[in-house]
């Protein structure tokens, strides 16, 4: 097998697998946010401030900018923690994602744009390529056409190459015995 060959091979073999790993991963949190939540700032720095929460079945970010650091800027905030919900539940709305920005300006002038996506978006979007990959790299029966899979049975090979022209897509297939 060619050099490139297998490289391509072993690169589809890893975003395959990387992507059903990405998948249960996302699933997983999905589910087990009806019972906790994971919130906390990610960045907190006196001009800028990133939120990022999970719970009830969706994902929130909110970063907050301030236009000047006098009077120390951003106040320093919680770290990240784990809690639990009072009421499992996932919440299905909002059904899409929601993005809002306002400026407040109690007592100075602060920027506070939000996000907030529900965790089945980033699963839809990592589930159909993922399934598509697989559902793409399966090999054909023995027999068959490597590449539309149509029975070659009762086709002549050609006798000094062992090679069989697929008549239903036109390619060239090596015949297994």
């Amino acid at each position: 097998m060619a050099h490139w060959r297998l490289r391509r091979l072993v690169t589809r073999r890893r975003v395959k697998w990387a992507g059903l790993v990405l998948c249960v991963l996302v699933l997983g949190v999905y589910v087990a946010s009806a019972w906790y939540a994971a919130r906390g700032w990610v960045v907190n720095e006196p001009k800028l401030a990133v939120y990022m929460g999970i719970g009830r079945g969706r994902l929130a970010f909110a970063v907050i900018n301030s236009r000047t650091s006098a009077d120390g800027g951003i106040p320093l905030l919680s770290p990240f923690r784990l809690d639990p919900l009072d009421r499992p539940s996932i919440d299905l709305w909002p059904i899409w994602f929601a993005l809002d920005s306002f400026t407040a300006t109690d007592p100075r002038p602060i920027t506070i744009t939000e996000a907030d996506v529900p965790l089945w978006i980033p699963l839809l979007f990592l589930s159909i390529p993922t399934a598509w990959r697989w559902w793409t790299d399966r090999k054909a029966p023995p027999g068959h056409c490597r590449y539309c899979r149509y029975d070659l049975a009762g086709l002549n090979a050609r006798a000094e190459s062992g090679i069989t022209i697929c008549p239903e897509c036109g390619k060239p297939t090596e015949r297994e015995a």
